[in-house]
């Protein structure tokens, strides 16, 4: 056996494969790097509001660079949708935020994304999502890890878009938008405060 492994072709090949395992290490560590190194975008482009349907692709992912961006949308909230996502904060309080689902004009294959429209104190039933063609602004994020538990009466523990589009039966992005404006057709302000609920920061 070792007269085999001392031939001079196993030998090569030996040599070959760790030539090879160490590319492909160097290869995984310069990936790796660069995921890591990626600058976020400078406040003065994040806070410039771009039209989501230009700014993201449906079925991509959201990443770094495209996150923390203030976008806009016109499109209507699909009835039958709202749910809450628990344990959050806001001005030192725990409570949920109130989300729904937002087709999106324009966006390929009727997309639809969901929108935090404010933040309450309790789990009580929210007013109903506006209705209409809306135009609405917010800060696109990328979505929430899934937590295994029951959501139970429509409360979600996280804002998990894989998880809301398999209750909703829907095509998403893969990120969601936290509302800052809401507006009707005719400039009506429709946003958190105007609905009951509390802007979220």
């Amino acid at each position: 056996m070792l007269k085999t492994a001392l031939k001079p072709r196993w030998i090569l090949a030996l040599v070959g494969a760790l030539v090879v395992a160490t590319g492909f290490v160097l290869l995984s560590q310069w990936q790796f790097n660069r995921s890591q190194t990626e600058a976020p975008p400078p406040v003065t482009t994040t806070e410039r509001v771009v039209p989501l349907t230009g700014h993201l692709k449906p079925a991509t992912d959201l990443m770094a660079r495209e996150a923390d961006q203030m976008v806009s949308a016109s499109g209507s909230f699909l009835p039958g949708t709202q749910v809450l996502v628990k344990n959050r904060i806001e001005d030192s309080r725990t409570g949920y935020w109130v989300v729904a689902a937002f087709k999106v004009d324009g966006a390929p294959a009727g997309n639809t994304i969901p929108v935090v429209r404010g933040w309450q104190t309790d789990d009580a039933t929210p007013a109903a999502a506006p209705t209409g063609t809306l135009e609405i602004t917010g800060r696109l994020l990328p979505t929430e890890a899934p937590i295994a538990e029951d959501a139970r009466g429509g409360i979600f523990p996280s804002l998990s878009v894989a998880q809301l589009i398999n209750v909703w039966d829907v095509p998403s992005y893969s990120g969601f938008v936290v509302a800052s404006t809401v507006a009707g057709a005719d400039g009506t302000d429709l946003s958190a405060a105007a609905t009951g609920l509390v802007q979220v920061d």
